[in-house]
């Protein structure tokens, strides 16, 4: 599955090729209804298409199931010592392979679950206008990797957004689009206006800063490579 997912993904963003990428993908999840890559790759092709917003929400929440359940697995691994550190037959060479290999496999697992949550918090905010579910899963991309960049500048700008919408008006935006049924703001709906407004602008400069920082060392990397 691993390799029809990335082909896919390639299809997509290299090739420019969106009805072979969905096809392919299609295809991957019916042979594996559960795989994560899968699963979000079709989801992100399905937005770029404009589908019907039931049709890729059901797809997301599908790869955040997937995801977290991969994550999961990859915990209960650890927590046992590491697939390296089961069976005593093997040397200890090989075991710190194994161990290793499956770190690995755990940092890949965590990127592709930030990346997804990430990729859902801006389909909600931009197509649906939920602000509370965005803010949330940008929040649980960047528990599970904090240097995530796009999660990072999704949340600063939504943080911004609302920020600015509370100071702005005696009616901040994310409460009336509350107020006549265009989205939910949950938590981001607390408090005074003008504290809310302070509050949210804080965090957004704190994420936004983490942004810039982090891609100043991308770019320095970079260079340095090059």
């Amino acid at each position: 599955m691993t390799a029809l997912a990335s082909y896919g993904a390639f299809l997509f963003d290299v090739m420019g090729d969106v009805r072979g990428a969905r096809e392919l993908l299609q295809r991957a999840v019916s042979l594996a209804p559960h795989h994560a890559p899968s699963l979000t790759s079709l989801a992100a092709i399905l937005q770029s298409e404009g589908a019907h917003p039931e049709a890729v929400e059901e797809v997301f929440l599908r790869a955040i199931v997937a995801h977290q359940e991969l994550l999961s697995k990859h915990l209960t691994l650890q927590e046992g010592g590491g697939m390296g550190m089961q069976g005593g037959d093997m040397n200890q060479g090989t075991a710190v392979d194994l161990d290793g290999r499956t770190q690995n496999e755990k940092r890949v697992a965590s990127a592709e679950a930030a990346a997804c949550c990430s990729s859902f918090a801006g389909w909600l905010w931009e197509v649906r206008n939920e602000a509370s579910r965005a803010a949330t899963l940008w929040g649980a991309a960047l528990s599970i990797e904090p240097s995530n960049l796009a999660a990072l500048r999704g949340a600063s700008r939504l943080f911004a957004h609302v920020a600015l919408s509370s100071s702005c008006a005696s009616e901040p935006a994310p409460l009336r689009a509350e107020r006549e049924g265009k989205g939910s703001t949950g938590k981001l709906a607390e408090g005074k206006p003008a504290e809310m407004a302070a509050s949210l602008g804080a965090r957004a400069e704190e994420l936004y800063m983490k942004a810039i920082s982090l891609e100043v060392r991308v770019c320095s990397y970079v260079v340095r490579v090059c």
